[in-house]
């Protein structure tokens, strides 16, 4: 209730940062796998937490593992480990969820352009997010919105 009061006052994009800030769903949908990166980050050493905030701040840009490692001021093999043992997947795993998040969030806000939702969540065509997003949320990009679009408001 409390997060239907902020969007009636402050519009979805504060209630839905309200939510993530508090860990809790906005609008939990039916049929979505639910993401608790947030979770992980507030778990997360020093220096992981940096590198998990780099990555919340660069989605759209291109990186990769080597990147990531440099980062974290460590060798490639060391941070892969380090980052798996704290956080649960792979580097580039992480990434990914995290970019299907972003497609799903902008979808959700009512970005009706999906090339353009794959370029902003960094997933650089519209196919791969298509490939990934169908992977994490079993469900189609396309059927998304037409499901969940802010037009269904």
């Amino acid at each position: 209730m409390a997060l239907h009061i902020i969007e009636e006052d402050l519009g979805r994009d504060i209630s839905l940062k309200v939510a993530k800030r508090l860990v809790v769903f906005f609008r939990r949908q039916g049929g979505q796998n639910q993401f608790s990166d947030v979770l992980l980050a507030q778990a997360a050493s020093n220096r992981m937490a940096h590198v998990l905030d780099w990555i919340e701040d660069n989605l759209s840009g291109t990186f990769n593992h080597t990147d990531l490692a440099a980062r974290a001021a460590m060798s490639p093999r060391n941070f892969s480990r380090h980052f798996k043992f704290e956080i649960g997947y792979s580097p580039m795993a992480y990434v990914e969820r995290r970019r299907t998040e972003r497609a799903r969030t902008l979808i959700e806000s009512g970005n009706s352009d999906l090339a353009r939702v794959a370029t902003l969540a960094g997933f650089g065509s519209s196919d791969t997010m298509r490939r990934v997003f169908t992977k994490h949320l079993s469900v189609l990009p396309h059927e998304h919105l037409r499901r969940f679009g802010a037009a269904q408001e």
